[in-house]
Formats: C-alpha cells, structure tokens, sequence
C-alpha cells in the first residue's frame, strides 16, 4: 500500500503545496481522536476526524472544500488516516455510515471493503492495512 508521500507524488497535485497536520486530542469518553487537517499552500482544504477503537480506526467524519474536490486531496487526505492507523498498529481503518455517493465512490478507489453491520441499513467500508 502506498504512503502519503507517495500518492501526493503520483498524483496531479504539487507535493511541495500539500502538507498535512495530526492534532490529537481525547474526548469526554477518554477515547483518543487524531484530526488530520491537509493544507494546500498554507490554507486548511479538508479535514478527517479519526477516533481510535482499539484494535482499528473509526472515521468520525470527513471533509474536502468544495473547491478541492475531484483533484486528488480527498484521497490524499484518506491516504493519510491509513497512514496515521498503520504508525498505531491497528488492523484496519472503518468508515461511518455512508450515504453520499462520492464517499461511497473515493472508498472503493482506494480499496475499500463495503459491508453491512446490520441486514438493510446503510453500508460502511472499511481498509484493512
């Protein structure tokens, strides 16, 4: 599987405009939360929220700006919540439910799993790394 550095370097974007950030923090549970913030040439352009469930990462939510979308930033950003589970030793990185169609799309480009916990309600993926 590929590094972050890796993808951002196959892809159409200019690796030296695209950094990422891990801000980690605990919430009122005292479950671990990493937020990973992608920045493009010094502004914040998307933002993924993990939270740590052990034996793998659960995505709490995710977001790319509109005007970032379709370029490649969205798979970077995933690229590195794979990263970021994989320096933690977890088995595997999951989704929320997914409804949107473009998440459902950007998790089968980057190999993920789809399943159901639950017989007819909304699908997640999930990654093994």
């Amino acid at each position: 599987m590929k590094s972050f550095q890796q993808f951002v370097a196959e892809a159409e974007i200019d690796p030296s405009s695209v950094t990422t950030k891990v801000v980690p923090s605990r919430d009122q549970d005292g479950q671990d939360r990493y937020m990973i913030l992608i920045k493009h040439n010094g502004g914040i352009c998307g933002e993924i929220e993990l939270i740590d469930k052990g034996d793998h990462m659960k995505i709490d939510h995710s977001h790319i700006d509109p005007q970032y979308r379709y370029q490649g930033y969205g798979r970077a950003l995933y690229q590195a919540a794979i990263d970021l589970t994989r320096k933690y030793h977890k088995k595997w990185l999951m989704s929320g439910y997914s409804t949107s169609n473009d998440a459902r799309a950007l998790w089968k480009r980057i190999g993920g799993t789809e399943f159901h916990e639950v017989p007819g309600a909304s699908s997640r993926f999930k990654i093994e790394v």
